[in-house]
C-alpha cells in the first residue's frame, strides 16, 4: 500500500504522457456519494475530461502493484501478466471479472454515472492500461447485494 501511494503520482504523468489525448485533462476528485443511495460512494483516481466538452469523461483508476515493482505488467518474453487479475482478450488487456477490482471500477461508474474506466497499472519497467466498459448486470447484482448487507 505504501508503495502504491508513494508511486500513484508518477504513475499519473505517465498515464498523461501515453494516453492522455491533446486536449483532454485529469481533474482530481475524491469521495463521490451516490445522490439517491448516500450509503453508497466510490473514490477514485481522477476522472479524465475528453477534449473541453465536460460531458465526454471516463474515470481514471490507477494501481501499482508492489509485487511489479522491478518487474513490467506483462512479460513480454513469457507472454504472461505478472497480476493475477490480467489477462489476455480479444482486444488485448482485460480485467477479470472476478477480482475486486472489477467490482470496484464498476461501482465507481454506478456512483458516478460514467460509462468507461482507464484501468492503469503502472510499473517503471512496463505498464498496462486496460479500458473498462460499464457492466449493467453485474452493477445491478452488486448493488441489491450491497443494499441488502447494508439495511439488515
Amino acid at each position: 500500500m505504501i508503495y502504491g501511494t508513494k508511486t500513484e503520482s508518477t504513475a499519473i504523468r505517465q498515464y498523461e504522457t501515453d494516453w492522455l489525448e491533446p486536449g483532454s485533462y485529469i481533474v482530481k476528485v475524491g469521495l463521490i456519494i451516490k445522490l439517491l443511495q448516500p450509503w453508497l460512494a466510490g473514490s477514485r483516481d481522477g476522472v479524465v475530461i475528453l477534449g473541453n466538452n465536460i460531458m465526454d469523461k471516463r474515470l481514471l483508476e490507477v494501481k501499482c502493484p508492489y509485487t511489479c515493482q522491478d518487474k513490467p505488467i506483462y512479460d513480454e518474453e513469457e507472454k504472461i501478466f505478472n497480476v493475477n487479475y490480467l489477462t489476455i482478450g480479444e482486444n488485448g488487456a482485460q480485467l477479470k471479472r472476478s477480482n475486486q477490482i472489477y467490482t470496484q471500477v464498476q461501482i465507481q461508474m454506478y456512483v458516478t454515472n460514467i460509462p468507461n474506466c482507464d484501468l492503469y497499472i503502472y510499473s517503471s519497467k512496463g505498464s498496462a492500461l486496460v479500458k473498462v466498459p460499464r457492466d449493467e448486470m453485474f452493477s445491478r447484482d452488486v448493488i441489491i447485494k450491497l443494499e441488502a448487507f447494508h439495511f439488515t
